[in-house]
Order: C-alpha cells, then sequence, then structure tokens
C-alpha cells in the first residue's frame, strides 16, 4: 500500500474528441492489451488517421492511445474494451467520418481520475493487478465515486521502443460528474 501511496496522483482528464474502436466479448483476465485483440483494435485506428475516412484526410495520430476494459465484478473477466486516438485540435469540429463500420467517433468528457505511472511494459494482467491495488488503496482512504469497472490504460509509448523506455499511466476515474 505505500508503495501505491507514492506513486498515485490526481489528474484531471480533459474534454477532447476521439475515434475509437472497440471489441464486445468474454476475454478472461488477460486481454485488452494482449496481442490479436489489441493489433485488430489498433489497426482499425491506425486506417482512420491514414486516410480510411470520409475525406480521404490524413491525421496526426495522438499520443496516449487509450486503451480501456470494462470488467465483469464477479468473475474479473473483461466483457468490453476499445483503443481510442485523440482527434487533434484542429479537426474539433469538423473530424472526417470514419468509413469502418468498427470505428465511433465519441466525446470524452472531463473527470476526475487518480492516476499510477508505470514504467516497462503494459499488459493486461499486470494492469489488473494495480487497478485492483489502487482501487482498494483508494477506498482505504475513503474517497468515494470511484468506478467499479473501468481499467483506463493511457500508452505513451508504442512498438518498436524498448521495454527499458516504455511508459503508461493506468487511471481509475470518479463516476460523479457533477462537481465540474
Amino acid at each position: 500500500s505505500s508503495g501505491i501511496q507514492r506513486r498515485v496522483r490526481e489528474a484531471v482528464v480533459s474534454t477532447q474528441e476521439y475515434g475509437s474502436s472497440g471489441i464486445n466479448a468474454e476475454y478472461g483476465e488477460d486481454s485488452c492489451l494482449a496481442g490479436d485483440i489489441m493489433v485488430m483494435m489498433y489497426q482499425e485506428l491506425y486506417n482512420y488517421f491514414k486516410g480510411v475516412n470520409t475525406m480521404g484526410l490524413l491525421i496526426d495520430r495522438t499520443v496516449p492511445v487509450r486503451i480501456i476494459g470494462q470488467l465483469d465484478e464477479v468473475t474479473g473477466n473483461t466483457t468490453y474494451c476499445h483503443a481510442m486516438f485523440y482527434i487533434p485540435d484542429m479537426y474539433y469540429q469538423n473530424a472526417p467520418s470514419p468509413l469502418s463500420i468498427n470505428i465511433f467517433m465519441g466525446y470524452n468528457y472531463a473527470k476526475r481520475c487518480y492516476a499510477i505511472s508505470v514504467n516497462g511494459n503494459s499488459n493486461w494482467k499486470r494492469s489488473v493487478k494495480l487497478y485492483r491495488a489502487l482501487k482498494k488503496f483508494l477506498l482505504k482512504k475513503g474517497i468515494e465515486g470511484i468506478s467499479a469497472t473501468e481499467v483506463i490504460v493511457d500508452l505513451y509509448s508504442g512498438y518498436g521502443v524498448p521495454n527499458s523506455k516504455k511508459y503508461s499511466e493506468l487511471m481509475i476515474c470518479k463516476t460523479d460528474y457533477g462537481y465540474y
């Protein structure tokens, strides 16, 4: 718990438009960052940013890539996961529509979150373990209104980066948005 306490920080996730690719299914505990699933979600989004959209526009990809997974509280299995790239600000009002039916555009509303920085390679099993430790820590501290099932991982470095230089953040967000 003291390791978590030293590493946790409060953060506000800003309001921003995003493109997202999601997958519904029961995957077990090593899912959202698993090879085939991650590649499938990432490739759909990559294609959108590389011109497979209604305007044929090449759009700069953004960092971080956000992975969100929903956990079943009873089984601990992942029931849904999706990957997100944020849309650059210059396309905020007029982002091209995706051509793939697997991509949806959305709006990420500001919310208060608690984050842990993670060095090294991210995997879903490790992320879920850290999520559970962070959730336990926040509950012990008496922090109410945290999401019971949503695991958020922001990846700041991707393929080709040595594990020693990889960096990500794991977040749990509050569900009570009323104070914004």
